[in-house]
Order: structure tokens, then C-alpha cells, then sequence
């Protein structure tokens, strides 16, 4: 039943939590390593130097 499947769907994504990658380690580097996140931009590998 693609209509309830589909609804289904709409649920679970909208109960997600917020998760992100980024947002994860940073926080773990804040609480197990006590480090703030830097600003400084890094070239891309392939920018000519």
C-alpha cells in the first residue's frame, strides 16, 4: 500500500532527532577533549597553491 507506506514514512522522518555529523563531533571534541571548533579556512585539495 504505497499511500501508507508513504505516510509511514512522513512520521519517521519527522521523529527523527536532529543529528549531523559536524554538529556530533564538535560536541564530542567540546565534552570528552574540551576543544572549540576552529574557523580557519583549509585550500581544497585541488586549489592551486
Amino acid at each position: 500500500n504505497t499511500k501508507e507506506w508513504t505516510k509511514m514514512v512522513i512520521h519517521n522522518i519527522a521523529g527523527c532527532g536532529k543529528f549531523s555529523s559536524d554538529r556530533t563531533i564538535a560536541q564530542y571534541a567540546r565534552e570528552i577533549w574540551g576543544m572549540e571548533p576552529s574557523l580557519e579556512k583549509i585550500a581544497a585539495p585541488d586549489d592551486p597553491r
